[in-house]
C-alpha cells in the first residue's frame, strides 16, 4: 500500500489560523506581513503568492490517500 498526498485537497486556512490579527507592509512597499490569531505568520506579495509562513500544519492542508 502506497500513500500519496493530495495537494490540491485543502482546508479553509481561516479555520487553522483563526482572525487576522495585524498585517503591515514591508518598508518599501512590496510585501504584506501578517499575524494570525491563533498564532504564525505569513508574508504575501502584492501578486498575491504567498512568500513565506510559519504555519507548522503543512501535513493538515493536505489528504493522505491510500492506494493499493
Amino acid at each position: 500500500m502506497r500513500e500519496l498526498m493530495c495537494s490540491f485537497c485543502v482546508v479553509d486556512a481561516s479555520q487553522v489560523c483563526g482572525a487576522v490579527r495585524d498585517m503591515r507592509w514591508t518598508p518599501d512597499g512590496t510585501a504584506l506581513a501578517m499575524c494570525w490569531e491563533c498564532g504564525g505568520f505569513s508574508i504575501w506579495s502584492v501578486f498575491g503568492s504567498l512568500l513565506h509562513h510559519s504555519m507548522a500544519v503543512e501535513a493538515g492542508f493536505a489528504v493522505t490517500l491510500n492506494i493499493l
